[in-house]
């Protein structure tokens, strides 16, 4: 017990000895991230990828964004033991877990299937999962696909089971017509 409580004692002092760049990795590290994610959301509002597979790639990317902050943040208090435990334990935690992992890892690779799929998106009205709900779309998201029914009951369905099961398109979502830049502009003629 001693022992872990010098070790602790040890860590504190040398992240004292690191507080400038600390403080400086923060804040440069917190504008990055929300600078890339302030980005990363005007290109995906700009691209053409469906609505549902635009929030999936957002979030998965935020996400991504914090965990690499969070090891810097590590690097920065020359805590790489921690850093290498962290990292390793996630890969150990990762093979132990893998059996429970399972579902989500089709949850996810099912909704984003979905949601690149012209055909699957909020505002259309479908029949799916494995009883055949029928709804319209009101989100997808990583791992669900709420849909709401005639009723107005929202019934919250598991991506895999949307994927795995048929689903019909009852209604398609309702799309303006998109109209076309000619990259000219009409003259207007002088009234005579």
């Amino acid at each position: 017990m001693q022992q872990f409580l010098d070790q602790v004692d040890q860590i504190a002092r040398h992240a004292g000895d690191h507080l400038p760049q600390l403080a400086v990795t923060l804040v440069v590290g917190l504008v990055l991230v929300e600078l890339a994610i302030f980005l990363l959301g005007n290109a995906l509002k700009l691209s053409r990828l469906p609505e549902g597979l635009k929030r999936i790639l957002f979030s998965l990317a935020r996400f991504f964004l914090w965990v690499i902050l969070f090891l810097v943040v590590l690097q920065t208090l020359g805590l790489n033991n921690v850093l290498v435990a962290v990292t390793g334990s996630s890969v150990i935690a990762a093979v132990f877990l893998s059996a429970g992992v399972a579902p989500l890892i089709t949850d996810v690779l099912a909704g984003l299937s979905l949601a690149s799929d012209p055909s699957f998106q909020p505002g259309a009205t479908v029949r799916a999962g494995d009883k055949q709900t029928e709804g319209t779309v009101e989100s997808l998201d990583l791992r669900k696909t709420r849909l709401r029914d005639a009723k107005g009951v929202l019934h919250v369905i598991p991506n895999s089971l949307v994927d795995k099961n048929e689903w019909v398109i009852v209604k398609a979502k309702r799309t303006l017509p998109r109209r076309r830049l000619t990259g000219r502009l009409k003259k207007k003629r002088p009234a005579r």
